[in-house]
């Protein structure tokens, strides 16, 4: 027997008397797992399989209940659930057949193991409250003239709806109304509190007419909204409809379809934009009043990201619109005053604020006011390209502006400068303020400008 066969007869000896076994180091399966492999629920189809999900779902979710809670009968944040993640493989999933948006309810985390493909269809996929839901790298693809396939409701949804079309033109609120199917009919089971939370994150929305949207009629603004490292490519809306208590976009990429008369995002209450990316695009054609965001709500907040103009009205490059930032139509607020008339409470501020970015807004506004907002800051900006010169003769053509005003704006009195501010400064290029007046707010605006205080001017 050589060296090399005792060897390796002393070691099988060893491995034989301490019972080790290769598989000793192996983690076993826990029988008690909360992972809901998608793949291995019942059903021949990915629908009839996504039509069970939500009762596997809801019997494994926990719950400690109020406990730890405040404010007593109504405790805020109410429920405390477990969330159980719903494992899908990296393949491409068929849910073009899903009659209506299945219910998922809430607490709940799709996750793909590699980079599952969501091909659906025009009646959607799934509606879920807003309490809690994750989304991590999952490619949803779809055609246009779509019920999205995210949609976030509140209490009081019913099992069965059908949204009438919205046909709100430039200067005009959206007027959404749903169809109930029946009276008394079955709730949705997703609950809602305070401090819901849905993240999506490292995805993909490519073909959608909508995207995402939020419940109209519905408080769906108890939470944040959180869109990570996802793309939307060719897609029309990211959203028609958005209300949470702060939605934020970050470091992500935007390539839309633009369309005349529809904006990218309709933002009722709170949205924040941080170091994105806005590439558009779109058909032949002459585009008019396109804009990246129609702004209702209570805040704006743009930083740090760049709007381009890829690809809009090609036929007619230096003349042809290009896109607006914001069509505001959010209306300053003003102090409230109690109906016995003996308090005044000052309300919060509604603001619109556009700071370091780059701006391409090439013969359009960068900001159009249906409604004058409290407060405007728009400061260190970069780009703002939108002018050229004929070189023939040296003459200067530049129709794009900062600010727009349409004769509906109801205008404040100088009585309200107290509530009311308009900060521009520091954009690179001497960009025109207004068509009518290129340095200067039309009255009463310009006498809304910031007063420096508690520094000292520096002597020569």
């Amino acid at each position: 027997m050589n060296h090399a066969k005792v060897m390796f007869s002393i070691v099988l000896l060893i491995l034989g008397i301490t019972g080790f076994c290769p598989d000793a180091y192996a983690q076993p399966q826990s029988t008690k797992s909360s992972i809901i492999y998608f793949d291995d629920l019942p059903g021949k189809t990915d629908t009839e399989k996504l039509q069970q999900l939500p009762e596997m779902l809801k019997s494994k979710l926990q719950t400690i209940g109020p406990k730890y809670s405040q404010m007593g009968s109504w405790p805020q944040p109410g429920n405390r659930y477990t969330a159980i993640k719903i494992l899908f493989a990296a393949r491409i999933y068929d849910f073009r057949d899903v009659p209506e948006p299945v219910d998922m309810g809430h607490h709940f985390i799709f996750e793909s193991e590699g980079r599952s493909i969501f091909e659906c269809g025009q009646n959607g996929f799934i509606r879920f409250s807003c309490r809690l839901a994750r989304f991590r790298g999952i490619e949803f693809v779809g055609p246009r003239n779509n019920v999205p396939p995210l949609i976030i409701y509140s209490a009081g949804e019913p099992k069965k709806w059908k949204p009438t079309k919205n046909n709100a033109k430039p200067g005009e609120k959206p007027d959404w109304t749903f169809i109930k199917a029946g009276q008394d009919e079955e709730m949705a089971w997703g609950e809602t509190d305070d401090g819901g939370d849905v993240l999506i994150e490292n995805c993909y929305f490519k073909g959608f007419g909508v995207a995402i949207r939020t419940r109209p009629g519905q408080h769906t603004a108890p939470g944040t909204i959180r869109v990570v490292g996802s793309v939307f490519y060719n897609v029309r809306q990211m959203s028609d409809y958005l209300v949470s208590d702060e939605c934020t976009l970050e470091q992500s990429w935007f390539t839309p379809s633009m369309e005349s008369d529809l904006a990218f995002i309709v933002n009722m209450d709170g949205l924040r934009i941080r170091d994105c990316t806005f590439t558009p695009q779109s058909e032949a054609g002459e585009y008019k009043n396109m804009r990246w965001i129609d702004n209702y709500g209570w805040f704006l907040d743009i930083a740090g990201s760049r709007f381009g103009n890829e690809s809009v009205n090609k036929k007619d490059p230096l003349d042809g619109e290009q896109i607006s930032l914001v069509y505001n139509y959010a209306k300053f607020l003003l102090p409230w005053t109690n109906s016995e008339k003996t308090h005044e409470l000052e309300n919060d501020k509604n603001y619109i604020m556009v700071r370091d970015n780059w701006l391409y807004t090439r013969n359009v506004p960068v900001i159009k006011f249906f409604e004058i907002p409290n407060h405007v800051s728009v400061t260190g900006n970069n780009g703002l390209t939108g002018n050229y010169k004929t070189l023939a003769d040296g003459k200067e053509h530049d129709s794009s502006v900062l600010f727009e005003f349409t004769p509906t704006c109801t205008m404040p009195t100088l009585e309200m400068k107290p509530y009311i501010l308009f900060t521009i400064f520091d954009n690179i290029r001497s960009q025109k303020i207004t068509k009518d007046n290129p340095d200067y707010l039309p009255e009463p605006l310009c006498y809304f400008g910031p007063e420096i205080r508690g520094f000292k001017k520096q002597s020569n």
